[in-house]
Order: C-alpha cells, then structure tokens, then sequence
C-alpha cells in the first residue's frame, strides 16, 4: 500500500517552502507564524465586530487578545508544528475576509479549514450564519455566491482527492491511521475513538493539568462571566453563537479517548467575544467610578 499524512495535505503543502528553505527549523517558524497570525486576525475581528470601519473604544478588545495568547498552551502549541494551530490562521483569516467583504476569498478560506478538520464545520458554520442572513436581507446574491463558490470548490477538491487516495469521496486521513498492534500493522478510524464518557471524558478535556482547556487557557474561566455580560447587554447573536461553539466543542470532544486543548483554537474567536463584553463593561464601570471620584474630590 502507500503512505499518506495523517492530517491534511493542506498544511504540509504550504509549509513546503520553510521546509525547502531551512529544513525543520523552517516547519517550526511556519508554525510560530500561524500563531502570531492568529492572534493579529483576532486582534482585527474583535475590533471590527459591531462597530465596522471603526477603531476599538478602550483597551479591552487588545488586553483579552494579549491575555488569551500569553496562556500555557499557547507557549506549548507554538513550539509544534500543528494542524490545529494551522486550521484557526485560516479560519480566522477567513471570517476576517468576510468582514472584509470578500467573500470569494472567505469561502476558499474556510473551504480549507473544513479540509484540514471537518468537525471545523461547527465553527465555520456558526460564523457564517450572521454573513448569511445579511445577504438574504439585502438580497446580495453575488457574495452569497461568490463565498458558496469558493467554499464548495475547496470543498470539491478535498472530496477528490479522498476519492483518489482513500476509495471514496467520503472518506479521510482520520479513517485510515496506521497503526502496531501485537507488533502487527493495522489501520483505525478516529471515528472509533470516542468511547469515554461524558463525565470523564468532560473532566480530562476542562480540567487536567496537562491536556485540560481551563488550565491550558486560564483567561476562559472567566467566559460563563462573559455570557452574562452579553446577555446584559442584550448581544443575543454572540450570545447564542458562543454558547452554541462552546456546547458544540465539548458535546464532539467530550466523548474523544485522547482529549486536548489545541482542540480549542479554532473555537477560541468564540469564548473572546464574552470575555471581550466582560472587560469593556469592568472598564467602563471603572471608568465611570473614577470620573465621580474625581467629580468630587474637585
């Protein structure tokens, strides 16, 4: 038989030039790249988001992306050479082209991070939903098309390639994993590794030391305050939005045998929008207690 990768071409494919150029210290700065691109994209999103063409009022939105990609897993994940790491750069470079209104661009964008994961499909999915109903409303049938296109080609692609490589269109790298058993090779389906329960399986992805999301990201144990800053706020889209990523992150890997938290870096965008609304309302009640402060001491 022949040997394909485990993840996606997609990421050895376009590392292929660091590779070429400085070897494997070269697939280490790709990473480290896709990592800084990530924080700058969502830097530049959580700015946009609501007030579009405008700057950021305060230092919240800077401060929670600052906070978020000084975390534990962010300094584990960097030192790596990560599909993970690689997913969330084109996912969020794909939502902040759709911002951007060029949806050609987005759909191709997130076309390519449904190859490099397909449960990304959630994700992709939950950000779209908004750009969606935008075009509807204003009957923009050409961007809804124009990201549609780019999305299903990418989408195509990746299903003829499945067909070529593994017999069907259907079937991916993640159903074909090599593995010794009893000192014999055989193949295994991560499709098969979902056998903890909920209760366990919940309690090693939120909570150990070495592979929990909580641990590996401490700013998000401030999220369920988010929640409430956004339902405070009347923000009922992100509200509905983070909720249904984070429920949909857990109820996927929850019952997964080898849970981590690089699982999360795709869904991160989600958990920043609460933590974002929770620094601004804490900014401005502390903005408004020192102007009284003030008021008074004058």
């Amino acid at each position: 038989g022949e040997y394909y990768p485990k993840h996606a071409i997609l990421m050895p494919t376009v590392a292929e030039p660091f590779f070429l150029l400085l070897g494997y210290d070269g697939l280490l700065l790709f990473n480290v790249i896709m990592m800084l691109l990530g924080a700058g994209l969502s830097l530049a999103i959580l700015s946009r988001q609501g007030r579009p063409g405008e700057a950021p009022d305060g230092i919240a939105v800077p401060l929670v992306v600052l906070l978020v990609y000084l975390s534990p897993a962010v300094r584990e994940h960097a030192y790596s050479f990560s599909n993970d790491v690689f997913s969330a750069a084109l996912f969020l470079a794909g939502l902040w082209s759709l911002q951007r209104r060029s949806p050609l661009i987005g759909g191709l964008l997130w076309g390519a991070t449904v190859w490099t994961k397909p449960v990304h499909l959630l994700a992709v999915g939950l950000a779209g939903l908004p750009f969606l109903v935008g075009w509807l409303r204003s009957h923009d049938q050409r961007a809804l098309l124009r990201s549609a296109a780019g999305f299903l080609g990418v989408v195509a692609l990746q299903m003829i390639v499945n067909g070529l490589w593994f017999g069907s269109p259907f079937v991916t790298s993640y159903d074909r994993i090599l593995v010794r058993s009893n000192g014999a090779l055989g193949m295994a389906s991560a499709r098969d590794a979902f056998n903890t329960s909920y209760s366990a399986g919940l309690d090693k992805l939120l909570f150990s030391h070495k592979y929990g999301i909580l641990p590996g990201f401490p700013l998000l144990w401030l999220t369920p305050l988010g929640l409430l800053a956004l339902a405070w706020r009347r923000a009922w889209w992100p509200l509905v939005s983070s909720l249904a990523a984070i429920t949909g992150l857990l109820a996927v890997y929850g019952r997964y045998d080898y849970p981590d938290e690089r699982f999360a870096f795709v869904f991160l965008i989600f958990a920043l929008v609460p933590l974002v609304a929770l620094f601004e309302v804490g900014e401005q009640a502390v903005t408004g207690a020192w102007a009284t402060l003030t008021a008074r001491l004058q």
